[in-house]
């Protein structure tokens, strides 16, 4: 998330929150905040911990605060969202990533990744969490 500049391509990350699944897909952005987020690097100081991943399976408390943590960090290139809830009342997370998080450019590809539509793929969603960081 530190340069994303992608060649002018927004990725969007789905996360699902199905047994800790991750999926990305394009899907329209509801609700968007069209203020101008603050830099990220205020709020670094308020974090206790460095922003890594570790080479573990994350659980969904894990793979959630991971997400909130990179939003917060990075409110410049990504915007975090919910489209819902699991059947077991988790929030299924959508993390845009772009150089213009909360805006839709026409004629700029928007890229999906898609990762753990299957609780059981782990790896798939271990994955995606790299990708994102």
């Amino acid at each position: 998330a530190t340069s994303m500049s992608f060649a002018g391509i927004t990725i969007l990350f789905i996360v699902m929150a199905v047994e800790c699944c991750i999926v990305a897909a394009i899907v329209p952005r509801p609700g968007l905040n069209r203020q101008s987020p603050k830099h990220y690097t205020m709020h670094h100081a308020q974090l206790d911990e460095s922003y890594t991943v570790d080479f573990k399976y994350h659980n969904y408390e894990q793979m959630t605060e991971f997400l909130k943590t990179t939003s917060l960090l990075f409110q410049n290139f990504t915007y975090l969202y919910s489209i819902g809830q699991s059947v077991e009342e988790r929030e299924l997370w959508v993390m845009v990533v772009s150089s213009s998080p909360y805006d839709h450019i026409v004629g700029k590809p928007d890229v999906k990744y898609v990762a753990n539509i299957h609780g059981d793929e782990a790896v798939g969603r271990e994955l995606m969490l790299h990708l994102i960081h």
